[in-house]
């Protein structure tokens, strides 16, 4: 009996060191499928991962080639595209339920803001995550199962660039830089929070940054187009007046 039982024991601890080493092997396959999986039930969009390189030993990585498209009704080709993200976590935290990660670096986005004076193409995305973000805290509340959490120490976006597509602007693209993101110590206070408010905090944060940043760049339009004449010059103010509103319902 005492032997069988060690046999048992024995062919357990197996099996949990197996699944403990297809995590790891797997772990690129994982973060792929997961980005692709996951990604759309948040954003209600196409999203792409064109491949992911995660060290399991030290737990460093890099994401690329992602691809976040637009909401039905827009025209541009997508939202968002990003070459590289870079990010460092803690290996043995993926077995967990709350993933420590340090660093996410979101290098060189290419962002397009397109829309007029009633909303935009980011704004829907955010719309859309944060219901599905609302949807996980209510039932969370009423007890059921949590998803796994993270932590992020330091979240940075850094070289981006906005590509302006404006009704009001005559379908003509303006393109401006988009400044610095830095966000850190998401989810330390709470034990990790869940992957859709990290998403959310990011939306916000990039939705933010570019409306300000568009509403200027739209103010300045409007200003060297006076001469054209009043029309056009009226029709960019409207927009500019536009998204000053929608700045301050973020």
């Amino acid at each position: 009996m005492k032997k069988n039982l060690i046999r048992i024991l024995l062919v357990v601890a197996l099996l949990m060191v197996v699944g403990v080493a297809v995590v790891f092997i797997y772990l690129d396959a994982i973060a792929k499928k997961g980005f692709e999986t996951v990604g759309p039930q948040l954003t209600k969009v196409e999203m792409k991962l064109g491949g992911a390189k995660i060290s399991p030993f030290s737990g460093k990585g890099q994401l690329k080639d992602i691809f976040i498209g637009n909401p039905a009704n827009y025209k541009t080709a997508g939202a968002i595209k990003v070459g590289e993200v870079r990010l460092a976590l803690n290996p043995k935290s993926v077995l967990g339920k709350t993933v420590e990660i340090q660093e996410i670096a979101i290098i060189n986005p290419e962002i397009t803001y397109e829309g007029g004076l009633t909303g935009s193409n980011l704004k829907d995305i955010l719309k859309n995550v944060e219901a599905f973000a609302g949807a996980e805290s209510a039932a969370g509340n009423s007890g059921a199962k949590s998803s796994k959490q993270v932590m992020v120490k330091d979240l940075l976006v850094t070289g981006g660039r906005i590509t302006v597509a404006l009704s009001l602007l005559g379908g003509k693209p303006l393109i401006v830089p988009l400044p610095e993101i830095h966000l850190s110590d998401i989810g330390t206070k709470e034990g990790g929070v869940s992957i859709a408010e990290l998403t959310k905090q990011l939306m916000n944060a990039i939705l933010t940054s570019t409306t300000k940043v568009v509403t200027e760049a739209v103010s300045g339009v409007g200003k060297g187009v006076k001469e054209v004449g009043s029309g056009a010059a009226d029709s960019v103010d409207k927009a500019a007046k536009g998204l000053k509103g929608l700045f301050k319902k973020n």
